[in-house]
């Protein structure tokens, strides 16, 4: 588990602590058998003005840093991905770290096993 680079504010922290805890992956695949993969997200925090009724949020992309016939996945697919990250990943922690209004993207890449555990 390791961050490409970390705009500060907490962000970095926050995306690896939230990684560290969740649940095992489906693995990748080749030719149907699980393999060790490498895998990359994208996580944005987007931090609006004091005056501005929409709330922080998050924004994850994928992007598959090796060649599989099926990419590692959340259990549950994406739509218990995107469950998973609005009730984990604390998308507040810029603003409660002085951060001013903006985007603070932090890119993590991390192997998942065949067992689906990531590190």
């Amino acid at each position: 588990l390791t961050l490409k680079n970390d705009p500060g504010y907490g962000t970095g922290a926050e995306v690896l602590r939230f990684f560290s805890k969740t649940p095992n992956w489906n693995p990748a695949t080749i030719n149907g058998k699980p393999v060790v993969s490498r895998f990359e997200k994208t996580v944005t925090f987007e931090v609006f003005e004091e005056s501005d009724p929409v709330p922080t949020k998050h924004v994850v992309q994928n992007k598959v840093q090796t060649q599989t016939d099926v990419p590692p996945s959340f259990p549950g697919g994406l739509q218990s991905w995107s469950k998973y990250l609005q009730r984990n990943l604390d998308s507040d922690i810029v603003k409660r770290k002085g951060g001013p209004p903006g985007k603070y993207t932090v890119q993590v890449t991390f192997i998942v096993g065949v067992d689906g555990k990531i590190s």
